[in-house]
């Protein structure tokens, strides 16, 4: 009886490790402002798009200054950001 119960349960776990696995994607938050060098970013998010593979979503948002974008990449209300370099070294010398 007791070596059918250990089958059993093993039997269990093998099925259970066997069921599909459900899609959940991380999304990661990009902040933006609509000038020219964030054109490379929304292309990114185009080719995502199609990639049904990727364990990564990007969210895109949009910001219309760099102070409100600094300060939601700063606080952590967005993943990332695209940002110029002298707007990063400063924020990044600010904290």
């Amino acid at each position: 009886m007791k070596k059918w119960t250990i089958i059993l349960i093993t039997l269990l776990f093998v099925l259970a490790s066997c069921a599909p696995r459900e899609n959940h994607s991380k999304v990661l938050r990009i902040g933006y402002l609509p000038i020219t060098h964030a054109a490379n970013l929304m292309m990114t998010e185009q080719v995502n798009q199609h990639n049904k593979q990727s364990p990564y979503k990007i969210e895109l948002v949009q910001f219309n200054n760099w102070p409100d974008l600094m300060d939601a990449l700063n606080s952590g209300r967005i993943d990332g950001a695209s940002t110029l370099i002298e707007l990063a070294m400063k924020a990044k010398s600010k904290g």
